[in-house]
């Protein structure tokens, strides 16, 4: 018993050192100095939802301050066959925002990548980001700050962080939370080490002629 004690330690321990050193070799986005964006709508935000009345208030909040200037994006926002009230309470939310949002309502769900695909294909402004209705950045320069930093560093694709709108305290929703960090500690290291083999699929940046290059989700679907 106590040569698996030592084992599991011992990979506990590698494991740690893995992530520290992976963490010195990160390289964080950097803070931006406040600037106008005013040449078109740049900026496309796709949200698929499901059964998430409870959370689309703060999502909502959280776009509705964003200090992206309003004429330059639009909110695209779609409701995946919701057995709760998602869809009155979009329509409700929707009436606060000073950019334009487009709602779609699948009679039943499709996916989030059916549904994603199928927003994307319909957006004609330069950038595309996807965010999930219950984990994103709180800070009110997050669009903007993405947007930038794509655009001066001459970026196709860029990943995020985010996180997490207030839940219950269980040990399944903190052990998610250690584990979504780990998750994109690796993510930002492999994308510095140019070896992109993980990437969560929240808060996602692409251009969207890049996104419709290569055919979308379509190629992995299911």
């Amino acid at each position: 018993m106590t040569f698996w004690y030592v084992w599991a330690l011992m990979v506990v321990l590698c494991y740690c050192i893995f992530l520290l050193y992976c963490l010195a070799h990160t390289n964080a986005m950097p803070l931006i100095k406040s600037k106008r964006i005013s040449d078109g709508p740049h900026l496309a935000v796709l949200v698929s939802v499901y059964n998430g009345e409870k959370v689309l208030g703060p999502m909502f909040e959280f776009l509705r301050h964003q200090n992206y200037p309003p004429e330059c994006w639009t909110l695209f926002i779609t409701d995946d066959g919701s057995s709760d009230d998602t869809f009155n309470c979009i329509l409700k939310l929707k009436a606060k925002m000073p950019c334009s949002v487009v709602v779609f309502q699948n009679l039943k769900p499709a996916g989030k990548k059916y549904n994603i695909q199928f927003m994307a294909e319909r957006v004609t402004s330069k950038w595309i980001l996807t965010l999930d209705s219950d984990g994103f950045s709180k800070n009110n320069k997050f669009l903007k700050s993405r947007v930038h930093y794509a655009e001066t560093q001459n970026l196709d694709f860029s990943a995020g962080a985010i996180t997490y709108t207030s839940g219950a305290s269980r040990l399944l929703y903190h052990f998610q939370s250690i584990e979504h960090a780990v998750l994109h500690v690796l993510t930002h290291s492999a994308f510095n080490f140019k070896k992109p083999y993980l990437c969560s699929g929240a808060n996602l940046l692409y251009k969207t002629d890049i996104f419709q290059k290569v055919g979308g989700l379509r190629s992995h679907m299911q």
